[in-house]
C-alpha cells in the first residue's frame, strides 16, 4: 500500500484544527445519531472534524470513486479523509459541503489518538514526502525495457529473441503498472510540495498499459477504506 495509507496523519491540535470557513448555510447543529440516518446515496452526510458535510451531490463526482466516499455516509470520516487527501483538498473543497456541526461528538479513542500521533511522527520524519527523481528514474528504467522490446522484436529475427522480447514486455507492463498504482493511490504525490505531475504520469501509464488509471482508481480504492 502507499505512504498516504500506511498511517493516519495526525489531527491538528485544537489551536490549529482545520475548521472550515463558515457561511450562513453552515449554521446547523446535529447529533451523531441524526447524521447516521443520512447514509443513502441520494441522502449522504458525513462528519469531518466535528463538522457535518452533505456529500450527496458530490458522490458521483468524487475523483477517488463513488464507493470510496459513499462507504462513510452517516459516519465520522475525519481520519480517513485526512489519510486519503492532501491538506489543500481539505481546505479548498470541503468548505462547500459543510452544513453544520456535531454537538455530541465523542472523544477519540486511545487507539485513534495513537495512530494520529504516529502519523504526525512519520510526517515530521519526511516519510510522506516523495522525490520527483524517484519517478524520473523509474520511468527511464521502464522505457529502457520498452526499448529492448522494440529491438528484440523489430531488429532480431530468431524465435528466441522474439520470446525474450515477450518476457521483457511483460516485465515492462508489470513495472509500469506499479507506477500507475502509485498515481492512483496518491503515493506518487502525497503533498503539493512534491511537484510531481501525477495526471500526465498516469496518462502515460494508461497509454502504454491500455488500462485507465482513473478507472482503476475509481473501482479499486474502496477496499483500502473498509
Amino acid at each position: 500500500s502507499d505512504s498516504s495509507e500506511s498511517a493516519l496523519p495526525a489531527e491538528p491540535d485544537s489551536s490549529n484544527k482545520q475548521q472550515l470557513p463558515s457561511t450562513s448555510r453552515q449554521n446547523g447543529q446535529y447529533t451523531v445519531e441524526e447524521v447516521a440516518r443520512h447514509n443513502k446515496k441520494d441522502d449522504a452526510w458525513l462528519i469531518y472534524n466535528n463538522q457535518v458535510l452533505d456529500i450527496t451531490k458530490w458522490i458521483s463526482h468524487h475523483p477517488g470513486g463513488e464507493q470510496t466516499i459513499y462507504r462513510f455516509a452517516g459516519m465520522d470520516a475525519t481520519d480517513e479523509l485526512r489519510a486519503f487527501h492532501d491538506d489543500w483538498v481539505l481546505k479548498t473543497k470541503l468548505p462547500h459541503l459543510v452544513i453544520g456541526t456535531v454537538v455530541d461528538a465523542p472523544a477519540p479513542s486511545q487507539l485513534v489518538q495513537d495512530f494520529r500521533e504516529l502519523g504526525e511522527h512519520f510526517d515530521k520524519l519526511g516519510y510522506f514526502h516523495v522525490s520527483p527523481w524517484f519517478y524520473v528514474q523509474k520511468v527511464m528504467f521502464v522505457m529502457s525495457l520498452f526499448g529492448c522490446v522494440l529491438w528484440l522484436v523489430l531488429k532480431e529475427e530468431s524465435v528466441a529473441a522474439h520470446m525474450l522480447g515477450a518476457v521483457v514486455l511483460g516485465v515492462f507492463w508489470q513495472q509500469f503498472a506499479f507506477v500507475g498504482h502509485d498515481c492512483g493511490h496518491m503515493s506518487a504525490r502525497t503533498h503539493a510540495r512534491d511537484h510531481i505531475d501525477v495526471h500526465n504520469l498516469g496518462a502515460l501509464v494508461t497509454f502504454f498499459n491500455g488500462i485507465s488509471v482513473a478507472w482503476w482508481k475509481a473501482t479499486h480504492n474502496v477496499h483500502h477504506a473498509m
